[in-house]
């Protein structure tokens, strides 16, 4: 049954937030002791976390199973170290994905090491399709090759893997030559730099995934702009926008003008629906009852000034009923 088409808005001040000292975290759903019930989760994503770590600091070995996980940087550097049989150690910079097919089970740890700089990532976890998920532990990472490719372009990080692909071609080769990473869901993460006012890049729902070309199939979507300009306080929500804050717009550009509720799901769209959205730093917009090859656009609004505008694009199979409840 497909969902009615509408977009959820997401400002950063609504999202959940804890401050322990050494972690100052933006939750998107509900997560370790906080609760929403409208804010579960959304389809296969689980969790969509921006954190900030300071140094020296960092998220001692802890396990995790049957989700798929991974931690994408911001600034700043963040040390993996696992449990698996290779025993992966690895240090990520900016531009970098640390990827962990937990599986049957792994533990693991991610530190920032750096003597007096924070680490500023975002956590993301999602479950992947029910047949797979007590599979062997994977660990993946994908560097930033595709850095200068992200710049007023996108970069797919992460694609349908062979198993849910099941013979389809994936997406062509890309800046840097990193191929995506492998997921065992139809999701594909892609991120982009903006560098300036009218930038823009361009995506359409269910490119380089396993629904690619069948027109008119529902994808859900999520586009989420990361706060470079630094850390928003949390308890002063209508404080003007930071100096160097960017901002993009959100344009959905063949489809019909959509009902847009709040983050308290009551509909705040003007008469006849919208086709775009304004998103400051920490902002996101998800989308429901998207079409298999219908566009959307993300544009730079202000100057060269300032930080660059950078986020983080999902398109994922659509939610399924009673899926919230299957964690």
């Amino acid at each position: 049954m497909s969902s009615q088409p509408q977009a959820l808005l997401r400002p950063w001040h609504s999202r959940m937030h804890a401050h322990h000292g050494w972690l100052r975290t933006f939750l998107t759903f509900s997560f370790a002791g906080q609760y929403d019930p409208l804010w579960t989760s959304f389809g296969p994503l689980r969790v969509v976390n921006e954190d900030r770590i300071e140094a020296q600091t960092g998220f001692p070995t802890h396990r995790h199973a049957q989700f798929e996980i991974f931690s994408y940087v911001i600034g700043g550097k963040l040390s993996h170290r696992d449990s698996m049989r290779q025993g992966h150690q690895e240090t990520l910079s900016p531009g970098s994905v640390q990827y962990t097919r937990a599986g049957t089970g792994i533990a693991h740890s991610e530190f920032n090491l750096q003597p007096s700089k924070e680490t500023h990532f975002m956590q993301i976890w999602f479950r992947p399709r029910k047949d797979l998920r007590h599979v062997e532990p994977q660990y993946f990472s994908f560097g930033s090759l595709g850095a200068e490719g992200k710049r007023d372009g996108l970069v797919t990080l992460i694609a349908p893997s062979g198993e849910i692909m099941a013979g389809k071609k994936g997406s062509a080769a890309q800046a840097g030559g990193e191929e995506p990473i492998p997921a065992h869901e139809s999701i594909v993460v892609r991120a982009s730099i903006l560098t300036g006012k009218g930038k823009t890049v361009s995506h359409r729902w269910g490119e380089g995934s396993d629904a690619e070309g069948q027109e008119g199939k529902e994808r859900w979507g999520l586009v989420h702009l990361a706060m470079r300009s630094g850390y928003k306080d949390p308890s002063k929500p209508s404080s003007p926008s930071k100096e160097g804050e960017a901002s993009v717009k959100v344009t959905l550009p063949s489809s019909a003008a959509l009902e847009t509720k709040n983050s308290k799901g009551q509909a705040v769209s003007q008469a006849g629906g919208q086709k775009e959205w304004v998103l400051n730093e920490g902002d996101a917009v998800f989308f429901k009852g998207m079409k298999v090859g219908e566009e959307v656009r993300v544009e730079r609004l202000n100057g060269d000034e300032g930080q660059e505008a950078e986020f983080l694009l999902f398109d994922l199979r659509a939610g399924r009923p009673g899926e919230e409840d299957d964690y």
